[in-house]
């Protein structure tokens, strides 16, 4: 029997950047079981989620990055594996070449890398397209998870468009909507009248949390709004450097970094105001789950960013980068609550018309379907979509 292998990038215990991942692998292993063998590989092997081990996928310790041949060719042999499913690889490698030589029939990547990238021109255009077209150098299938992205894989990386497919990020809308009102503001000591603008991500500066915070300087300190509160949800490399900014700029009282949480549906619940001023998206799964929960966003003006989000409709956006524009938009939305109804209202219908995890499952497993249809279904050749 064959197997698929599962690809994990980073350790297995660095949960908040493979809850998502870790979905896509339970409704591949469900769906295959009978048929293959599902393993899951991460780099380092430490704390296991509990979703994987009730399902009882194997869990193996391997590096896929490593850059010796020779192991992965052998990994590969052992594991009988025929299927790799990957995330945030390159496009066209010699390491494909490598997994067809160890048995390997089908790779499929999944893409969910940010940000904008050039267009190629001339004879780099041609040559793109060239390779893109031999199959031993690229994957069977590129998996985007937004618009954005999708025509980033036909126009920037020039790959064939039917090995392209689409299946936009989505959120469990049930978590977000049956969420409880949180204790935030009693934890925090924040005031049942204050203004809660609320955040979620990664601390690093491709994230630009400073940016909120150069905002909040310009809200508080600046022209005396003091009744606005800011609270941040996550952690990472860039904590020290933002909670020293927020000491010198004197905002202890008004900016709050509350790390990695557990209930950040029942925060956002609290909140009035949610922002995200990141440099690049693939495609954010935070603003989806501010819009569903009928919070007014404020988005940087990246279009990988604002994708999701129609300006005076679900949301404002603000020029990047810009704390003096994000704060003129946080006071405005301050000031009407009207606006923030208005806005949070059709927030939340769009997620739930267009940006459910069911919906992006349902296209994920489409895709395996079109390649390796199972063995008790008769193969009907329609095309996944788009």
């Amino acid at each position: 029997m064959k197997n698929i292998l599962l690809v994990g990038n980073w350790p297995s215990d660095t949960g908040y950047a493979w809850w998502l991942m870790e979905t896509f692998w339970l409704a591949i292993s469900r769906k295959y079981h009978n048929e293959r063998r599902v393993i899951v590989c991460y780099p380092t092997v430490t704390t296991v989620s509990q979703r994987l081990v009730a399902e009882n996928i194997e869990i193996v310790e391997f590096d896929f990055a490593d850059p010796n041949p020779l192991r992965l060719f052998s990994f590969l042999k052992h594991h009988r594996i025929d299927c790799v499913y990957l995330t945030d690889k390159s496009y066209m490698s010699w390491r494909y070449l490598l997994l067809r030589t160890a048995g390997v029939r089908w790779v499929v990547l999944h893409d969910h890398s940010p940000g904008l990238r050039t267009v190629p021109a001339g004879f780099k255009r041609l040559l793109k397209r060239f390779i893109g077209r031999i199959s031993v150098f690229t994957a069977d299938a590129y998996i985007a998870v937004s618009d954005q992205v999708f025509r980033r894989l036909i126009e920037v990386a020039c790959l064939p468009r039917r090995r392209c497919y689409l299946a936009r990020n989505g959120i469990d809308v049930g978590r977000i909507v049956n969420a409880p009102c949180g204790r935030i503001r009693l934890e925090l000591n924040i005031p049942a009248e204050a203004i809660l603008v609320v955040s979620c991500g990664r601390m690093t500066q491709f994230k630009s949390i400073q940016t909120i915070i150069e905002g909040a300087d310009i809200l508080v300190n600046r022209q005396g709004m003091r009744h606005m509160v800011f609270v941040h949800c996550g952690d990472g490399p860039e904590r020290g450097v933002l909670t020293k900014l927020i000491e010198t700029l004197e905002l202890q009282r008004n900016v709050f970094l509350v790390g990695m949480r557990d209930d950040v549906p029942s925060i956002l619940k609290s909140a009035d105001i949610a922002v995200h001023p990141s440099q690049g998206e693939g495609l954010s799964l935070s603003i989806l789950e501010f819009m569903c929960a009928g919070l007014p966003v404020l988005v940087s003006d990246d279009p990988t960013v604002s994708q999701a989000v129609t300006h005076d409709l679900t949301g404002l956006l603000f020029r990047i980068g810009s704390a003096e524009d994000l704060a003129l938009k946080l006071a405005y939305l301050a000031q009407s609550k009207s606006v923030r109804t208005f806005l949070g209202q059709n927030a939340a219908a769009e997620v739930s018309r267009n940006y459910t995890l069911d919906g992006t499952v349902s296209a994920l497993l489409c895709v395996f379907e079109q390649l390796m249809p199972l063995a008790t279904v008769r193969e009907n050749g329609n095309r996944c979509a788009p």
